[in-house]
């Protein structure tokens, strides 16, 4: 990785992060996110990519890609558009500045009943920082929907290393989860299991008050915290987490007073539950009482390419499913400038990309 800067009169103009990745026989992509800093600039400064692609002609490059949040210019480079989808083209954006209410009715209608359809199931949302359990709903996921999950260091380091970073977990509770809860194979609890989880959950009500937990059901979130001075005669680990395992887990981050949804995973046997709207009501609120301004949803197929579908980009878009999810929740479409590439070896870089797609 490396960081260029464009710097006049002691002032950053322009910037840009680059990720390097090295490929066979020793060639090597650029991926860059460029960003203007002066906001009265409505160009990237072609003197910052220019030195950008003097420096990969000597690092045996193939292609380099290039993100902004502006227009881009080079003086002598020609720009093509990219045709994959690595970062999000689109996103929604919700104001958090309205009301709990205008929020709630600026959702689109099945949002609302979806939120509501948790709240009755018994779906609670606490913050949480079990790695572990996220990790497990992601592979699950990633099965389903057949994507390539991260590491779960990945998510342990967002998780703990990321200022601002939260996450919060789903689950299935209270007598209508019970109701609804869709039989397992093989599986049936009999009374003595049923028995030993009404003890514990009366265990844990008995121990509220020494603790700082504030559990909501259904209309706010809960942010848990473990109790410290529990009576040595309770069995934590089943205080702990009186609610069964986890049904679906969200990561994001507050940055910039702008709270950004990042990874999602739910499992797919308890679906009818619709934990994953409760999740993101519990998102929103969350840091809206963190003072942020607005939430990010993060990443949508781009509405203007619905109609021209451009490099597989219409109606098949990868994200066209999560957008379909995410349009549920209201918000401002706002779509980012397309990404483009300067292509460097073109014969390598065909080569390297068929093998790709067979491998």
């Amino acid at each position: 990785m490396r960081i260029y800067a464009e710097i006049e009169n002691s002032d950053i103009e322009s910037s840009a992060f680059v990720i390097i990745d090295k490929t066979a026989f020793g060639f090597s992509t650029f991926d860059i996110r460029l960003s203007t800093l002066d906001t009265r600039q409505s160009t990237i400064n072609t003197q910052l990519i220019d030195r950008i692609v003097s420096d990969a002609k000597k690092e045996r490059t193939m292609s380099i890609y290039l993100r902004a949040p502006n227009i881009i210019e080079t003086s002598n480079q020609q720009l093509a558009t990219s045709k994959r989808i690595q970062y999000p083209e689109a996103t929604r954006i919700i104001n958090l500045q309205q009301t709990e209410e205008e929020i709630l009715s600026q959702m689109k209608q099945k949002g609302r009943y979806n939120i509501k359809v948790a709240q009755k199931n018994g779906v609670e949302v606490h913050e949480s920082k079990d790695v572990d359990a996220f990790y497990e709903l992601v592979q699950s996921t990633s099965k389903r929907d057949k994507f390539t999950s991260l590491p779960k260091n990945h998510y342990r380091k967002f998780l703990n290393d990321l200022d601002g970073s939260f996450m919060f977990l789903a689950y299935s509770t209270g007598s209508a989860a019970e109701v609804h809860e869709p039989p397992l194979r093989n599986h049936r609890r009999n009374d003595q299991q049923r028995n030993d989880q009404n003890n514990a959950a009366s265990r844990y009500k008995h121990n509220q008050n020494c603790s700082k937990n504030k559990i909501y059901s259904g209309e706010a979130i809960s942010l848990r915290r473990h109790c410290e001075n529990i009576s040595s005669s309770v069995d934590n680990s089943i205080v702990a987490e009186p609610y069964k395992k986890p049904i679906a887990g969200l990561m994001g981050v507050i940055w910039n007073g702008t709270g950004i949804y990042y990874y999602g995973a739910s499992s797919y046997e308890y679906r009818a539950l619709m934990a994953p709207y409760a999740l993101q009501w519990g998102a929103i609120k969350y840091c809206k009482a963190q003072g942020c301004s607005k939430y990010d949803l993060f990443g949508i197929a781009p509405l203007s390419h619905r109609e021209r579908g451009v490099g597989g980009r219409g109606k098949d878009h990868p994200w066209s499913g999560v957008s379909s999810f995410k349009e549920k929740f209201g918000g401002d479409v706002i779509e980012y400038p397309e990404e483009k590439m300067i292509v460097m070896k073109p014969v390598v870089n065909w080569l390297i990309g068929m093998k790709r797609r067979m491998f």
